[in-house]
Order: structure tokens, then sequence, then C-alpha cells
């Protein structure tokens, strides 16, 4: 983008929410989009490490049955009350309409 490679996901999202002008119209809406590509780097994370994956078991991961049945049952659903109570003190967004070309 503009001649700069970049190579994390998250700079990555935010570069083309500058560049499409969809950082939100507020400071408020802007640190409500950070909080949520936070809250999706977390999950991720915590995806990467309590899941196996077709190259790697939980048992090459260290990870016991119970360490994955409890980030199911008790890490998944707090995470997902922890978003629920972001989202309802949050305005609807009103960024910018998109535009078709960065």
């Amino acid at each position: 983008m503009d001649g700069l490679d970049i190579g994390q996901t998250t700079a990555i999202c935010n570069a083309i929410g500058k560049k499409a002008r969809m950082e939100g119209n507020t400071f408020r809406e802007f640190a409500v989009s950070q909080m949520l590509l936070a809250h999706a780097e977390e999950l991720y994370a915590g995806m990467q490490r309590f899941n196996p994956t077709v190259n790697v078991s939980l048992e090459k991961k260290k990870v016991t049955q119970e360490d994955y049945l409890a980030w199911w049952s008790k890490a998944i659903p707090g995470h997902f009350e922890k978003l629920e109570a972001l989202l309802g003190q949050c305005e609807p967004c009103t960024s910018a309409p998109a535009r078709t070309s960065l």
C-alpha cells in the first residue's frame, strides 16, 4: 500500500481503515474499533494455543483435553460476554461511506 509492505494483520486492518477513511467519525468509534481488533487478536491467539490443527495435534501443543474443553466451555463464553458488554455500551458506528477503490 503506497509502496509499503505491511506484514502485520492489525497494521494492515488499520492502514486499510485509514486509507478508506473508515476510522470512524468520532474518537469513540475509533476506540471501539481498536478494542474490537484487540478482542479478535485475543480470540485468535487462544484458538492457536488451545486447538489442534492439521499439522499440530493437541499433544504436540502440550495442551490437555481438559484445557481444550475448558477453552470452549469457559474461556470462549467469557470472551463473548465481554464482547456483548462492549457492544451494549456502543452507539451505532457511522463511518464515512465505503469507497470502491483505495
